[in-house]
């Protein structure tokens, strides 16, 4: 049976998600996965696995949907040096 799975907030847990496509036995050839943003912040240690990841399975079965949030925008413009963070002293 097909299933439509739905996530989000993973703010770079990489084990955590992990244990979650474990725990609902998420079958990438036969499930399609939506992802709601917040894949980066708390965790930045994680994020490039979980971007690694994600981006795999979607290049790998097409059934994966991404959307970026707030955070990732936040993410990937700290990363351009386009925001700085301001130190409150």
């Amino acid at each position: 049976m097909k299933r439509t799975l739905v996530t989000t907030d993973i703010h770079g847990c990489f084990d955590e998600m992990m244990d979650m496509f474990e725990l609902v036995k998420y079958d990438p050839i036969n499930d399609d996965l939506l992802v709601l943003g917040d894949l980066t912040d708390k965790n930045s240690a994680g994020v490039g696995k979980v971007a690694d990841e994600l981006y795999h399975l979607q290049k790998q079965y097409k059934n994966i949907i991404v959307i970026a949030s707030n955070h990732d925008d936040k993410h990937v413009r700290y990363q351009r040096n386009e925001e700085k963070f301001h130190q409150i002293n």
